[in-house]
């Protein structure tokens, strides 16, 4: 397989070190540490966690933290936990939950998160990343997951099994609609006062006196940017088709 996949930490007591992230004091919060050594180094408490979560495609489901305080020096000595596959800790993955009923949805993950067994991760190189996160959310391989894990649960070595063609003339072309889709699903997570890059409600930042104007463009780019995630969607999986020979 060319993508290593990896399963994370068991805390096996999450009220005691996981927080939501508004939970805590967002000025003792590292949320895009660069590397191990980057999060050892500094003084920060919190740190991202990646704990799977709800259906989403693309990007979002950025919730939780963790105590990893002193390079997680507490959970490191608390005798329950098992801390899987630390040399991946904060790179950035590609991201899917462990149960799903029904279709099978992965996320990019930026640096910086560490990643829990519910929120497992595969870890592309750099050059490979955007044309298997495209593939990942195709209907190709959602169609083989009904095979491959028919259970609805999304083990690491099912994800393992799925065949990866490589073909290098549909790279960029892939890259540019993968991109596209992650910035109009971050875009969308960012709207929520819930996503800890929200600034302002959208529809202040929205240049027009009434309020009912506001609501009319926020609904005109919300559609418009739905109708292009799909069509970027639409044609990834028709490049997939081509590529699978389906």
């Amino acid at each position: 397989n060319m993508i290593p996949v990896k399963q994370g930490i068991a805390t096996a007591d999450n009220n005691r070190f996981l927080r939501y992230w508004y939970e805590v004091d967002y000025t003792n919060t590292f949320l895009n540490s660069n590397s191990e050594k980057e999060a050892r180094n500094s003084a920060f408490k919190w740190y991202p966690y990646n704990k799977g979560g709800a259906y989403r495609k693309w990007y979002g489901n950025n919730d939780y933290v963790i105590n990893w305080e002193q390079d997680g020096y507490e959970l490191r000595n608390f005798k329950k936990a098992v801390l899987r596959n630390p040399d991946y800790y904060f790179k950035r993955s590609i991201t899917w939950s462990l149960i799903s009923a029904g279709s099978i949805a992965f996320r990019y993950k930026p640096c910086g998160h560490i990643f829990d067994v519910a929120g497992m991760s595969g870890f592309p190189s750099n050059n490979m990343f955007e044309y298997i996160l495209g593939l990942c959310n195709s209907s190709i391989v959602n169609d083989m997951m009904k095979f491959i894990a028919p259970t609805l649960n999304y083990q690491v070595g099912d994800i393992a099994k799925i065949p990866v063609i490589y073909n290098e003339e549909k790279k960029d072309v892939l890259k540019a609609l993968v991109n596209k889709n992650i910035e109009i699903s971050k875009d969308d997570w960012d709207m929520s006062e819930l996503s800890w890059n929200f600034r302002k409600n959208h529809l202040i930042l929205l240049d027009t006196n009434l309020l009912q104007d506001a609501c009319n463009k926020l609904k005109t780019r919300i559609d418009e940017d739905r109708t292009l995630l799909k069509n970027n969607e639409e044609q990834i999986n028709k490049i997939f088709i081509d590529i699978y020979k389906l």
